[in-house]
């Protein structure tokens, strides 16, 4: 059986990198992943500082516990970096009990309005 692969007309000859091209290759593959990784960890970072899960959650909790007469209107709740404020509240012929959350640092808000029964 003949060995293809030797003949001299079929060998395949492949330029060989140095040593010098693989290293500046290797560091730009660092760069660019360095880069990656900053950007990736700041987005991370201001998701969660602007994430409002919690304080939602403590909203919920507290609408459940006023339908059930653990709490009382009015009410202010300081919890971390936010001020809870509970207050009644008129809007023509309908009573709302007003759920407002106000962040300390931000200034951002986040309201649940629950109809008075």
């Amino acid at each position: 059986m003949i060995n293809v692969f030797r003949h001299k007309n079929l060998l395949l000859k492949l330029k060989a990198s140095s040593l010098v091209e693989t290293l500046i290759a290797t560091i730009i593959i660092m760069i660019v992943f360095g880069i990656a990784m900053a950007s990736i960890t700041n987005i991370l970072e201001r998701t969660v500082k602007n994430s409002t899960t919690k304080i939602d959650s403590r909203l919920n909790k507290l609408v459940y516990q006023y339908e059930y007469g653990l709490i009382k209107v009015p009410n202010i709740i300081e919890a971390d970096k936010w001020t809870i404020e509970t207050k009644k509240m008129n809007e023509g012929d309908l009573n709302f009990i007003v759920f407002k959350a106000v962040n300390k640092e931000s200034q951002k808000v986040r309201l649940k309005k629950l109809l008075e029964k």
